[in-house]
């Protein structure tokens, strides 16, 4: 009987606590899966000898890699802010970071944040095209 009543209570609190953990792990799922692509399209500069852009829209909140013919929305509970090089932004809404041959990029910074305060920090160093990921 004990034991019915805590798994029923376990029951009923699971997908309560689920609610909490989950915009946490979309958001690392979602800067993992943007960090991955920018690391790819930086590889696929070098190896192609040709520069490569990555380009993210804040107003629909999506993204792309043209080079690597990648197209992906971001969840509508993730808030995202951009900063990249004056040369890669195409009006106030779409910017992007371009990958060099020679492995360097114009650099830039993404922000993703939850509702509830959490965000992860996407950095792209310009000078060695090195893809930083901070949660």
């Amino acid at each position: 009987m004990v034991v019915l009543l805590i798994l029923s209570v376990i029951g009923v609190m699971a997908p309560v606590a689920w609610k909490a953990v989950m915009p946490g792990v979309s958001l690392r799922s979602e800067a993992s899966e943007i960090s991955d692509l920018l690391r790819q399209l930086r590889g696929e500069a070098v190896t192609n000898n040709k520069s490569a852009v990555f380009e993210l829209d804040i107003n629909d909140k999506s993204y792309r890699a043209g080079l690597l013919g990648v197209a992906r929305s971001l969840s509508k509970d993730i808030e995202v802010r951009f900063i990249s090089a004056r040369d890669e932004t195409a009006g106030g809404n779409i910017g992007g970071i371009r990958f060099y041959p020679d492995g360097s990029a114009t650099g830039g910074q993404i922000t993703l944040s939850t509702p509830k305060g959490q965000s992860a920090l996407i950095r792209v160093d310009w000078l060695t095209g090195r893809v930083i990921v901070e949660e």
